[in-house]
């Protein structure tokens, strides 16, 4: 477009100019995540890229705690320094339940700058945590004023061990991605 202007001696100007409207600002809170193996025992795996993962583990119980435990705990670090963001923790669980609560499961926690700002519990094996089913955890990360803000999410997962009710094979397999939009 055109514009024009006239200083308080009458002199013109114009100039041809355009204006950019940003669709939004970008801030990925959890792009740079550095992940680390805290422990692994039986039967699991774990895949970790920056923000996504995935998780499996197996086991079986019995009702004297002979049997085996497949399971994993993985810490991700990280550092933020941006204005505030609407997250989100898109989980995926399923698997083979067992008779007893807690024979497999899934924990998340996220914190940032040291406080906890999500956290998903689910059971394979009953529905007074959260069940096997997809969940989308929403929550948010206020603006750093232009410091850096230490960004950490804890995932602990494992199937099998304890099974009051008698012996059994149980499984847990889930995936989830951390997702960040400007506000």
């Amino acid at each position: 477009m055109l514009v024009g202007i006239t200083d308080a001696k009458g002199h013109k100007c114009q100039k041809d100019v355009s204006i950019v409207v940003n669709s939004g600002v970008s801030c990925d809170v959890f792009s740079n995540l550095v992940w680390t193996e805290n422990y692994q025992v039986g039967t699991s795996t774990g895949l970790f890229t920056g923000p996504s993962w995935s998780a499996t583990s197996s086991g079986t119980c019995t009702a004297d705690d002979s049997g085996d435990f497949g399971g994993e705990w993985h810490t991700a670090n990280g550092t933020y320094n941006g204005s505030a963001a609407n997250c989100n923790l898109h989980i995926t669980a399923s698997g083979t339940a067992g008779v007893d609560p807690g024979a497999s499961y899934i924990n998340v926690i996220i914190y940032f700058d040291g406080v906890e700002v999500s956290h998903a519990y689910i059971n394979i094996d009953q529905t007074i945590f959260l069940g096997p089913g997809t969940y989308d955890i929403p929550f948010s990360i206020p603006d750093t004023g232009g410091i850096d803000k230490s960004v950490k999410i804890e995932v602990e997962w494992g199937s099998g061990l304890h099974e009051v009710a008698g012996t059994g094979s149980v499984s847990m397999i889930a995936s989830a991605e951390v997702t960040s939009v400007c506000s």
